[in-house]
C-alpha cells in the first residue's frame, strides 16, 4: 500500500474492508482559494479534525469504493461539503471550498473635526436581534454577519452628541465598511442687557427650553452672560428674568453642532412706595397689611407706616389696607415703567360698640346680689369703662376695666338690705364708655318679713326646754307676740321686736300633771306686720309603771266594700312591750298578729276581710291586744257580706312611677252570688288584658309611655260588672322629660406661652369653649361633668355650670392642653368630650384643633437662633449667645418678622457660645456629620471676613467658615490650604468654595447651608448645591468641644464681618435638599 506523506493532522482509520487514503483541502473560495485553518472536517458524520496552517487534514485507511460525504465548518465561513469516492489502495485528493461570512466594520468619529470616538459602542439590529462586536481600537468596531440583509445601526444621544440611525445593506463573501459621522450638540451664549442703557446685567436669570427639556435656572456673570452647552439644534425658548425688570419670552433657532450667542434686553419695571396713616390724626400706622389685589402679594407697613412693592409691570394696580382697630380701605396706584407711585392710604379708626346682656336689674325682694355682662360687639376694638353709681347701700365689682370681642366682663352688684326700709326702690346707674354711655335701671322691693328655721318642737319623753329662733328676713324692726293653746306649755317671753339679729324664743314643758300618752300643742307668734307663724310642739309622757299598750284606732268598719285597713300600735310605756292579740273570725286576718316594741316605738298592722263564701249579713268581731305588764285594749270590728254579688278591685291606683310599663289589678266579689264583669281601658295609652271574665280575676295593666308627653300623667280604667258595681281604677305616674340636645361651641385658642396665636408643640395653651341649651329644652341641666381624652395631654377641666336652662349659653370654660409631640407643619389633634349630668344624661363632642410647628425641619435641631426677639438666645434651650462685643440688632429679612443680627466690622462686633454645638451634639457618636443654615446679607466683602470660628489653639485644629471678595465662601479645619484652581482644599482637611459666578456683592439676602460628613461635603446657595468636595478624614477639628465665636477670628482679633446674619441653625445630621429647600423657602 502506497503511504502518504508526512502531513501535519493524520486521522488512522482502522478496519478490515478495503481501504484507501483520504487528502482534503480546506480553501477560501472569496480569496483566491488561500487556504482556512482551523475548519472542522467530518466524514459521514464520524471522523472528525481540524485543518493545519495549510488548510489539510489527512485520513487514513478509508472504507473505499464507496461515496463519502464530507462536511467543513469555520465560524467565520458559511458551513461546505463534498461527495468523494475513494478507491481502494490509492491517496485521494479532495478539496472543499468555504464562503467567507459577510463582515461589518463601523468607525466612529466626530462629523465637525473627524477625530474618533472610542467611548461610544454602536448598536447594530437586524430585524429584533442584537449582533455583537468587537472594538479593535480607534473607535473601529467589527461585527460577523449570520446572514445577508439589511442592518440597523444606531446610537442614543448622549450629553455631547445628536442620536444617529441608518442602515446598510451587508452580503457574504467581503465586508461592509461604515463611517459612522456623529453630530455634536450645539451650545448657546445668553447675553441680557439693561433695554434703555445697553450696559450688561448681572445676576439675570435665564432658563432654556428645548427638545431636551427644562434646563436649570442660571444666573448671567459679572459681564451679563451665561453659556448653556449640550443643546440640540432646533427652535428653543428662553425665558429671561431679573429683579426690577419686565421679564421676557425669546425664540431663538441654534444650528445643530454649532456655538450660538443671542443678546436679549429687559426693560426697567416701576413700584409702588405707599404710606399708610390714620384718618383722624393723619398719624402713621404700623404694621398694616397692604395687599396687592392682582397677585394676592402681602405687605406689612414699617414704623414709618411706610411699605413698598418692586419690580411691578405697568398698569393700574388696587390696594387692599387692614390694620388692627380700622376699617378696611382699598385705592388704586397707576405703575409707569421706570415709575414709582406713591400712594397714601388712609383708615378710619373702628369704633368699639358696647352692650348689656339685660336691659335692667331687678333684685326683688330677697335677692342681695345681681350681674350684668358687658360685651363689645366690634372686633378689633378695645372698650373702656367705668362705672358711676351714688347709691350708699349699692357696691360694684370692677367699677372699671377694658372690654374686647369675644371677652366680656361681668359686672357683680351687691346690694346691702340693712340700709333699706320698708318700700320700693328705683335708681339708675351709669357705665361710661369710650363710645357712649349706658344706663341701667336698677329696682328693689324692701319688705319685712319674720322667719324662723324651726318647723316643729319635739320633747320625746325627756325634753323639757327647747327655743324658736326667730329673725327679720327684711329690714327694719318687727314687733310680735307670742302665745301658746296649752297650759302645759310656758313662753319664755309674750312680746318683742327683732332686727337683723336673732331672737331665740324660749319654750318649755311640764309633764308633773300628765298621765301617759303623747301630747300635742302650738306656739303662735304674731306680728301686725309680717303675719303669724304656727309652731307645732309634740310631747310624751311615759308610763313609768312598765309597758302600756296604745292603738291608733277604736273601730274598724269595712262596710259592704271594704277589704283592707290599716291601724297603728306604740309602747307608750318605759318598758319593753311583747304583744298579741286573738280573734275569732275566720273571715278576719291581721298581720302581723304579735311583736315586741321598745319604749316608744311604734307598728303599723294591716286588716283584712275576706267575704268569700259567706252568707248576706252583718259581721261583728272584737280583737284584743294584751301585753306582759300591760293593760289589754280591744277593738271593735265590723263588716257586712251583701245579699247580691259586689264588684271588687284592688288596689283602686295603679301607680306606674317614672319607668314602669306593667302592673297587676284584682277583681274579687265583695258580696253573695256571680258576675260577669268588662275591662275598659279609658285612654289610648292603656292596655288591659284580659277584657271580661267572671268573678275573680288577676289582670295586667300596661301603658305604652312612646306616646306620652313628659310630666306627670293620669288616666283610668273602668271595670263594669252590671248590678254588681261599675269600678274606676286611677291610672298614674309621670313622664321624665328628654335631655335636651345640648350644642357644643367648638375650641377657640385663648393664650399661649409664647404667644404666637398658635398651638405649637412643646407649651400648655388655654383654649375656651360654651355649651347651651336649645329654647324648646323641657328642663334644666343640672351638674355637669366632663370627660375628656386626645393624644395630647389635657390638663383637668372643672365645668363652671351648676345649671344651664333652656336657651342659655354657658359663660366661657377654659381647656389647658400641652403638646409634647415633634412634628412638621401642621397638624390636626381630635379631642374627645363626654358630658354627664345629675340624672344620667349623657352627650358626646368631638373638636379638632390645629397644631403648628414653631419652625420647619426640627428633627436633629440642637441650636437655633432666630434673633427674632432681639436677643441671642437659643430656641432650642441648648445653648445661649454671649454678646462679647457690641453688635446690634437690625430689621429682618424681606417678608419676615422680628430681628437680625448685625455687625460693622469693628473688634467689638461679636458674640459667643460657650461649647461648639456640633460637639455637644457628637460626642457619643462614632459617625461626625452635621449641617449649618443660615442667612447673610454681606455689607462690603473683603478678603478674610470670619463668620464662625472654633479652634484649641492658634495653628491646631480649627472649625471656622469665612467669606471674602474672592472665592465667596469657603470652610477649613486648618490654618494652612493648597489652592486648587476654584477649589481651597485645606491640609487636614476640607474647604468648599462658592463657584466663579456666585458672589454675596449683590446687596442681598442669601441663605446658605453647609452640610459635613464623612466623605461628602456640599455648599448650599439660595436653595441649590454650588460646591461639593470629597475629603474623607481629618473632620475631628469640626467637632472638638472649644468655644465657638461669631463676627470675628478671636486669638489674634481681626478677620471682622461686615454684614448681616439671621437664623443660625446646627443639626446633628446631614439635611437633604428638599430640607434645605423647605427652610430656605419658609417665612420664620
Amino acid at each position: 500500500m502506497k503511504r502518504l506523506p508526512l502531513i501535519t493532522g493524520i486521522v488512522i482509520l482502522m478496519g478490515c474492508e478495503p481501504s484507501g487514503d483520504l487528502q482534503v483541502t480546506v480553501v477560501d473560495a472569496s480569496n483566491a482559494n488561500q487556504p482556512v485553518v482551523e475548519a472542522q472536517v467530518v466524514i459521514e458524520g464520524q471522523q472528525a479534525g481540524a485543518t493545519n496552517a495549510d488548510g489539510q487534514i489527512a485520513f487514513v485507511e478509508v472504507v473505499a469504493d464507496q461515496s463519502l460525504q464530507i462536511q467543513v465548518t469555520h465560524p467565520q465561513f458559511l458551513d461546505g461539503s463534498e461527495l468523494v469516492f475513494v478507491p481502494r489502495n490509492t491517496i485521494y485528493p479532495a478539496q472543499v471550498e468555504l464562503t467567507r461570512r459577510g463582515i461589518l466594520e463601523i468607525s466612529v468619529v466626530n462629523s465637525r473635526t473627524g477625530d474618533p470616538l472610542d467611548d461610544i459602542i454602536p448598536t447594530v439590529f437586524f430585524g429584533n436581534e442584537e449582533s455583537s462586536g468587537i472594538a479593535l481600537g480607534g473607535a473601529i468596531f467589527q461585527y460577523s454577519i449570520i446572514q445577508p440583509g439589511t442592518y440597523t445601526i444606531s446610537s442614543a444621544e448622549t450629553e455631547d452628541y445628536e442620536e444617529y440611525r441608518t442602515s446598510v445593506r451587508v452580503e457574504h463573501g467581503s465586508p461592509t465598511y461604515l463611517l459612522m459621522n456623529l453630530t455634536p450638540k450645539a451650545s448657546l451664549t445668553v447675553a441680557v442687557n439693561d433695554a434703555s442703557s445697553s450696559q450688561p446685567l448681572e445676576n439675570a436669570q435665564v432658563i432654556v427650553t428645548s427638545v431636551d427639556g427644562v434646563s436649570q435656572p442660571k444666573q448671567t456673570n459679572g459681564v451679563g452672560s451665561v453659556l448653556f452647552e449640550g443643546l440640540s439644534g432646533g427652535v428653543v425658548l428662553l425665558e429671561v428674568s431679573r429683579d426690577g425688570y419686565d421679564g421676557r419670552l425669546v425664540s431663538f433657532y441654534v444650528p445643530p453642532g454649532d456655538p450660538s450667542v443671542v443678546t436679549v434686553e429687559l426693560i426697567v419695571l416701576g413700584g409702588i412706595r405707599g404710606l399708610v396713616r390714620d384718618t383722624e390724626t393723619e398719624l402713621p400706622i404700623a404694621g398694616a397689611t397692604i395687599t396687592l389685589m392682582s397677585t394676592l402679594d402681602q405687605r406689612l407697613s414699617d414704623g414709618d407706616g411706610r411699605f413698598m412693592y418692586e419690580a411691578l409691570e405697568a398698569g393700574n394696580y388696587t390696594l387692599q389696607t387692614e390694620a388692627s382697630g380700622y376699617r378696611t380701605g382699598s385705592i388704586s396706584a397707576l405703575v409707569a415703567n421706570g415709575i414709582v407711585a406713591t400712594p397714601v392710604l388712609e383708615l378710619e379708626p373702628l369704633q368699639a360698640v358696647p352692650r348689656l346682656n339685660v336691659s335692667d336689674l331687678d333684685f326683688g325682694s330677697n335677692e342681695t346680689q345681681g350681674t350684668i355682662t358687658l360685651f363689645n360687639d366690634q372686633p378689633g376694638t378695645s372698650l373702656m369703662f367705668e362705672v358711676i353709681e351714688n347709691v350708699a347701700w349699692l357696691s360694684t365689682n370692677p367699677t372699671n376695666g377694658e372690654v374686647t370681642q369675644g371677652n366680656p366682663v361681668s359686672i357683680v352688684f351687691t346690694l346691702d338690705r340693712s340700709l333699706l326700709n320698708n318700700g320700693d326702690y328705683e335708681r339708675s346707674i351709669t357705665i361710661s364708655t369710650n363710645n357712649g354711655d349706658l344706663v341701667l335701671p336698677i329696682r328693689v322691693t324692701q319688705s319685712s318679713d319674720l322667719c324662723t328655721t324651726t318647723t316643729d318642737l319635739r320633747y320625746g319623753t325627756e325634753k323639757t326646754q327647747l327655743d324658736i329662733p326667730l329673725r327679720n328676713c327684711g329690714s327694719g324692726s318687727i314687733s310680735y307676740t307670742v302665745s301658746t293653746n296649752e297650759d302645759w306649755i310656758s313662753l319664755g317671753l309674750q312680746s318683742g321686736s327683732v332686727g337683723n339679729e336673732t331672737d331665740a324664743i324660749s319654750v318649755s314643758v311640764s309633764r308633773a300633771t300628765l298621765s301617759a300618752g303623747n301630747y300635742e300643742g302650738t306656739v303662735y307668734i304674731n306680728s301686725a306686720a309680717a303675719g303669724a307663724i304656727e309652731v307645732p310642739v309634740y310631747m310624751t309622757v311615759e308610763n313609768l309603771g312598765g309597758p302600756q299598750l296604745s292603738l291608733s284606732l277604736e273601730q274598724i268598719d269595712f262596710g259592704v266594700s271594704g277589704q283592707t285597713q290599716s291601724l297603728t300600735l306604740s309602747n307608750t310605756g318605759s318598758e319593753t312591750l311583747n304583744w298579741s292579740s286573738g280573734s275569732t273570725s275566720t273571715w278576719l286576718t291581721l298581720g302581723p298578729d304579735t311583736g315586741s316594741l321598745e319604749s316608744g316605738d311604734v307598728s303599723t298592722l294591716l286588716f283584712s276581710a275576706d267575704r268569700t263564701g259567706l252568707a248576706a249579713g252583718m259581721y261583728e268581731d272584737r280583737v284584743q291586744f294584751s301585753g306582759v305588764g300591760a293593760e289589754p285594749l280591744y277593738l271593735d270590728i265590723d263588716m257586712t257580706v251583701a245579699s247580691a254579688a259586689i264588684l271588687g278591685a284592688s288596689p283602686s291606683t295603679l301607680d306606674f312611677g317614672t319607668e314602669g310599663t306593667q302592673r297587676s289589678l284584682s277583681v274579687s266579689n265583695l258580696g253573695v252570688g256571680e258576675f260577669s264583669w268588662n275591662a275598659t281601658a279609658l285612654n289610648s295609652w292603656i292596655k288591659v288584658y284580659p277584657q271580661q271574665g267572671t268573678t275573680a280575676e288577676m289582670l295586667t295593666v300596661n301603658i305604652d309611655r312612646s306616646s306620652l308627653d313628659y310630666g306627670e300623667f293620669s288616666g283610668s280604667l273602668q271595670l263594669d260588672a252590671g248590678d254588681a258595681g261599675i269600678i274606676s281604677v286611677a291610672i298614674t305616674g309621670s313622664q321624665p322629660a328628654p335631655p335636651p340636645a345640648l350644642s357644643f361651641s367648638g375650641f377657640s385658642l385663648e393664650s399661649d406661652e409664647d404667644g404666637s396665636g398658635k398651638a405649637n408643640p412643646g407649651e400648655t395653651v388655654s383654649y375656651s369653649f360654651t355649651l347651651s341649651s336649645p329654647s324648646d329644652a323641657a328642663t334644666n341641666v343640672q351638674n355637669l361633668t366632663i370627660d375628656l381624652s386626645s393624644e395630647a395631654t389635657l390638663d383637668p377641666v372643672r365645668l363652671a355650670i351648676d345649671q344651664l336652662a333652656p336657651g342659655e349659653t354657658s359663660a366661657n370654660q377654659s381647656l389647658s392642653i400641652s403638646f409634647d409631640k415633634e412634628l412638621e407643619g401642621e397638624e390636626v389633634i381630635q379631642i374627645s368630650l363626654t358630658l354627664s349630668d345629675a340624672d344620667g344624661n349623657t352627650w358626646s363632642f368631638i373638636d379638632s384643633v390645629q397644631v403648628v410647628a414653631r419652625y420647619v425641619v426640627s428633627e436633629g435641631l440642637v441650636a437655633y437662633f432666630p434673633f427674632d426677639e432681639g436677643n441671642l438666645n437659643d430656641a432650642t434651650g441648648n445653648y445661649s449667645g454671649i454678646n462679647d462685643g457690641g453688635i446690634s440688632f437690625t430689621t429682618d429679612r424681606p417678608n419676615a418678622t422680628g430681628f437680625a443680627v448685625e455687625f460693622v466690622a469693628t473688634e467689638e462686633d461679636f458674640f459667643s457660645v460657650g461649647s461648639n454645638p456640633f460637639y455637644t451634639a457628637w460626642e457619643v457618636r462614632e459617625e461626625q456629620s452635621g449641617t449649618i443654615s443660615f442667612w447673610i446679607k454681606a455689607n462690603a466683602l473683603a478678603v478674610d471676613q470670619m463668620l464662625f470660628f472654633g479652634s484649641r489653639s492658634e495653628t491646631d485644629h480649627r472649625f471656622q467658615v469665612q467669606v471674602d471678595s474672592g472665592y465667596a465662601m469657603h470652610i477649613n479645619t486648618s490654618a494652612s490650604y493648597t489652592n486648587y484652581g476654584n477649589w481651597y482644599w485645606y491640609h487636614d482637611p476640607i474647604q468648599l468654595s462658592a463657584a466663579a459666578d456666585v458672589t454675596f456683592m449683590d446687596g442681598k439676602w442669601h441663605h446658605v447651608v453647609l452640610t459635613i460628613e464623612e466623605d461628602a461635603q456640599n455648599l448650599y446657595v439660595d436653595g441649590y448645591v454650588i460646591a461639593s468636595n470629597s475629603v474623607d478624614d481629618g473632620l475631628s477639628g469640626i467637632f472638638e468641644n472649644e468655644g465657638f465665636t461669631v463676627g470675628r477670628r478671636p486669638e489674634v482679633n481681626d478677620m471682622y464681618f461686615n454684614g448681616k446674619l439671621d437664623n443660625l441653625r446646627f443639626y446633628r445630621r446631614i439635611l437633604t435638599r428638599e430640607e434645605v429647600r423647605k427652610i430656605f423657602n419658609a417665612v420664620e
